[in-house]
């Protein structure tokens, strides 16, 4: 594990702490916002490096899958709170998410390791990329809803506004999860010769892909109110994560990538 992962966690706890005494100390926020900001530059040179060190883009392995997703989540919460004034607190809705992720992948090791060939194509990154642009935005609108539920006011917003960008992001991540779903896809069928196997993540995926789905299909066509459809973000929030990080702990899937390293003697 590197220093500037050690920062980048630090930097993010901190944020999370900051996020907690501003909800009695308002001045809190600033500093927050710039803790979040210096934990996403730590975490894109700490990326930098490890991708410079094994040679191929960190998103192998649940160790560097997290600290990816931790980027994602610090690094988008940083860029649209610049250009989004009004959402210039959406740090707070990321920062508890990075701080999770980054605490679980801390379970697993963390040595970088080459790739195989079939893991040697640039299919894998343009899937990890759609991969997380979902997962991202899936959170984001999981965050608002939790707030929502517990009758606050996520980002100080109106309830309609808040509804829309639920809404936005809810499109945003399914466009996202639909990418990755359809280059997964395609790369199985370039290796395997099929574009569906039914192992536990593409099974999971799938059903996750289909309840995000109802999800939409019952807020632009039913009109479900606010309340509905936080409960629906909510009950979905489970299958997600389980898409996403079940090969961990699950390794009779092509998916799973934390190998043990074999040490000669």
């Amino acid at each position: 594990m590197s220093a500037l992962h050690i920062i980048t966690l630090s930097l993010t706890a901190g944020a999370v702490a900051l996020s907690v005494i501003a909800l009695q100390w308002r001045s809190a926020l600033r500093f927050g916002r710039f803790s979040t900001t210096a934990a996403a530059l730590s975490a894109t040179l700490g990326l930098a490096v490890r991708w410079a060190v094994s040679g191929h883009a960190p998103i192998f392995g649940t160790f560097e899958n997290t600290y990816t997703l931790a980027w994602a989540l610090l690094a988008t919460a940083t860029v649209v709170g610049f250009v989004r004034r009004d959402l210039e607190d959406l740090w707070r809705m990321a920062v508890p998410w990075a701080l999770a992720s980054m605490t679980y992948g801390l379970q697993f090791r963390s040595e970088p390791v080459p790739l195989t060939i079939s893991e040697q194509s640039l299919w894998v990154d343009i899937h990890a990329v759609f991969a997380w642009i979902a997962l991202v935005s899936f959170l984001g609108v999981t965050s608002l809803a939790a707030v929502r539920v517990i009758g606050g006011r996520p980002l100080g917003l109106p309830a309609e506004r808040s509804d829309d960008l639920m809404t936005e992001l809810l499109m945003i991540g399914y466009a996202g999860f639909t990418g990755m779903l359809a280059t997964g896809a395609w790369y199985s069928f370039v290796l395997f010769g099929t574009f569906w196997q039914w192992d536990i993540v593409e099974s999971l995926a799938l059903v996750t892909w289909l309840s995000y789905g109802v999800v939409i299909h019952g807020r632009l066509f039913y009109r479900w109110g606010s309340r509905r459809f936080d409960m629906a973000v909510l009950l979905v929030l489970p299958l997600l994560i389980a898409a996403y990080f079940v090969w961990s702990f699950f390794p009779d899937t092509w998916h799973f990538f934390d190998i043990p390293l074999v040490k000669p003697y």
